[in-house]
C-alpha cells in the first residue's frame, strides 16, 4: 500500500472527490508518480473519508483478509507544506518522484494541519488494529529508533554495514519495541524482470546476516541462490571472536565466519546439506 496516494486504488478511489486532497479552488491534487502511473491522487486524511477508506483497506486485506501484515510506501511522507512554514503560501506536491511537468496545487494551513493528524491518527489506528492479529506493519523507518505510529516490523538499509555494527542495529531494533526487521543490502529488484533472477548477496553480506541473526531477521537479496534452500537450524548461540575471527555454529551445521575489520567473510556449509 502506499500511504500518500489512494493504494491501492480499487475501492478506496471509488470515493472519489471524498478521499483526495484538493486545493483551495475545489479541484483534486493529481500528479504522475512512481513508476509513471498517471492519474494518481494524495489520499486526504485531513477529512473522515479519507482515513476511512485507509483503515477499510487495512481491515479488509489483513485484519479480516489473508494478508500476514502490509508494507507502507511512504509511510510517514507530509506531502503538504507552507513555505515558509507558518506562511499561508501551502502546497500539496508528492516528492523526488513527482513529474517535472506537475505543478503544485494551493492548500490552505489549515488542511496541511489537519493532513498531518489524521495522517498520525491513521498509522497509529492501523497498528493497534493489525497488532490485534499478530501481524506485521512495515515502513522505512530504521529500526535504530522507536516508530511514534507502532510500527512492527523496520525496513533497514544494510550495504556496508560489518557483522558488529548489524549485531548492534539488530539488537537495537528489537529493543525499541519491532518484532521483525528486514535487511536491505540492494535496492529493489526491476519488477519487468521475466525469469527467475539469481541472488544479489555477496557471501559477505549473507554471512553477516548469520553473524547478527535472531528470530524475526530477514534479508532481501532480490533473488535465489540454492544455498537458501538448506536447512539451517537454530543458532548454537552467540557469535563470538577468536584471534581475529569471528564465527558462529549453526545446528545444521553451518558455520559463519567473517576476518574482523576485512571484507573477508564466508559461510560454510555442511556437504550432505545440498
Amino acid at each position: 500500500m502506499n500511504a500518500v496516494y489512494s493504494w491501492p486504488f480499487d475501492l478506496a478511489q471509488a470515493g472519489g472527490n471524498s478521499v483526495n486532497v484538493l486545493d483551495i479552488h475545489g479541484n483534486p491534487h493529481v500528479e504522475e508518480s512512481d513508476p509513471g502511473i498517471f492519474p494518481s491522487y494524495l489520499l486526504d486524511y485531513g477529512r473522515p473519508a479519507g482515513p476511512a477508506a485507509f483503515l477499510a483497506a487495512i481491515n479488509r486485506y489483513v485484519v479480516h483478509g489473508v494478508a500476514d501484515g502490509v508494507f507502507l510506501d511512504n509511510f510517514d511522507q507530509i506531502p503538504m507544506a507552507c513555505h515558509p512554514k507558518g506562511s499561508d503560501n501551502c502546497t500539496a506536491l508528492r516528492n523526488q518522484w513527482a513529474s517535472k511537468y506537475n505543478r503544485p496545487s494551493r492548500v490552505t494551513p489549515e488542511q496541511v494541519v489537519a493532513y498531518t493528524a489524521g495522517m498520525n491518527t491513521s498509522l497509529t489506528a492501523a497498528a493497534t488494529a493489525i497488532r490485534t492479529v499478530g501481524g506485521a506493519f512495515a515502513d522505512f523507518t530504521a529500526g535504530d529508533k522507536p516508530n511514534a505510529n507502532g510500527a512492527t516490523m523496520a525496513v533497514m538499509k544494510s550495504s556496508g554495514v560489518d557483522p558488529i555494527q548489524l549485531a548492534e542495529l539488530v539488537n537495537t531494533t528489537f529493543t525499541n519495541g519491532y518484532s521483525w526487521l528486514l535487511l536491505l543490502p540492494h535496492a529493489f529488484s526491476s519488477p519487468a524482470s521475466h525469469t527467475a533472477p539469481t541472488s544479489q548477496c555477496s557471501e559477505f553480506e549473507v554471512a553477516a546476516m548469520l553473524l547478527a541473526l535472531r528470530e524475526g531477521v530477514f534479508i532481501a537479496c532480490n533473488g535465489w541462490s540454492d544455498d537458501f534452500g538448506r536447512p539451517l537450524g537454530r543458532p548454537l548461540g552467540p557469535a563470538t571472536t577468536k584471534d581475529g575471527v569471528m564465527q558462529r555454529r549453526f545446528a545444521g551445521g553451518a558455520v559463519a565466519e567473517w576476518v574482523v575489520n576485512t571484507t573477508n567473510a564466508t559461510v560454510t556449509w555442511p556437504a550432505t546439506s545440498k
